[in-house]
């Protein structure tokens, strides 16, 4: 029998619930053309379950419209919500993430285009072009101090402390626990990464250039998180060194991102070349041409990868959320440091 329609729910997760049987799941997946069976994965046993796991196929693969549409037309007489207004947690399944102590905060970048590069900026950056991705989760911070610790105490082999930087061993300095973590390489970026993968079992890594683009800038084209124009103020540049990752609270990217310029340049996963001056991989971006290899390295050593965002130590004439640098993946510099996505 089919459950009657109830008033709509919270969250999208808890409306499918108390609007479907076991059997409707199974014609929605017909319709969407997903395997029924494809939802029976270990501990996943019950309706609820099943239901979880289609909302979250749906969301990694942009097709959260494609589920509305056809909820609609099964019943048309509730009411379903925009998909454009589906991103966080909360709005999905009723509760956000659940994180482990050490575990970044994220903040969800929906699935869609945003304007890339910048054409009155150097050639690097040029052209400005639109670009669609799909969805994912974006460190809030950089990592800080006190989470690369963890890293470092549960998995000591996989990388050394930081030199030059005020650790004592694996001990960060006391006073800069909330300050992102520098003087790390990409490999040791990626080596810790994985290991927070293999802990909390979500898949961690760094972010794509482009990732790192939209997270910062939003959809609009704009130069800052907050606007076209230069504010003194709004980020760590300039000075003599870090502040804390919580600093410019006040002025997040539109998604909700903070610190993303100034502060510390992070490390993207995305390849820049060997030349310095030319980069290998050209705008417009090309997510699937080779540029975002994370193992190119292993063949050619000596290719440098993208970092983005500028530093405390930065001009503010050249920061912006379209401005590339790069570096070797062994530079471990004071000023470099590093976010995850999810």
């Amino acid at each position: 029998m089919t459950p009657p329609v109830k008033p709509m729910a919270q969250n999208l997760l808890s409306l499918l619930q108390t609007s479907f049987s076991d059997s409707d799941l199974q014609d929605i997946c017909y319709e969407l053309r997903i395997n029924y069976e494809d939802l029976r994965t270990p501990g996943l046993a019950g309706r609820a379950d099943k239901m979880r796991a289609l909302v979250l196929l749906c969301q990694e693969n942009g097709r959260l419209p494609d589920l509305l549409i056809v909820c609609r037309q099964m019943r048309p007489q509730q009411t379903w919500p925009d998909p454009a207004a589906l991103g966080s947690e909360a709005e999905l399944f009723g509760q956000p993430l659940q994180l482990l102590h050490f575990e970044p905060e994220t903040v969800a970048v929906p699935r869609g285009y945003f304007l890339m590069g910048h054409d009155a900026a150097p050639a690097a950056e040029k052209p400005q072009h639109s670009l669609e991705l799909g969805y994912f989760r974006s460190g809030k911070y950089p990592i800080t101090n006190a989470q690369y610790a963890e890293f470092l105490r549960q998995r000591p082999q996989q990388s050394p402390p930081p030199a030059n930087t005020g650790w004592f061993g694996k001990e960060p300095p006391a006073a800069r626990l909330d300050h992102p973590v520098v003087g790390v390489s990409w490999e040791d970026a990626r080596a810790y990464c994985r290991w927070l993968s293999d802990v909390t079992g979500r898949a961690y890594r760094l972010p794509g250039e482009a990732e790192w683009e939209k997270a910062a800038r939003g959809t609009d084209g704009r130069l800052y998180p907050w606007g076209n124009e230069w504010q003194e103020g709004l980020c760590n540049v300039g000075s003599g060194g870090t502040t804390a990752v919580t600093a410019y609270d006040a002025t997040p990217t539109p998604y909700g991102c903070v610190d993303m310029l100034g502060n510390v340049a992070e490390w993207t996963n995305a390849i820049w070349g060997e030349d310095r001056q030319e980069p290998a991989f050209p705008y417009p971006y090309q997510p699937n041409d080779g540029r975002e290899d994370p193992n190119a390295n292993q063949q050619n050593p000596r290719l440098r990868r993208v970092c983005r965002g500028g530093a405390f130590d930065s001009d503010p004439a050249h920061v912006r959320c379209t401005a590339r640098d790069h570096l070797r993946v062994s530079s471990a510099r004071l000023n470099l440091g590093f976010r995850i996505v999810l």
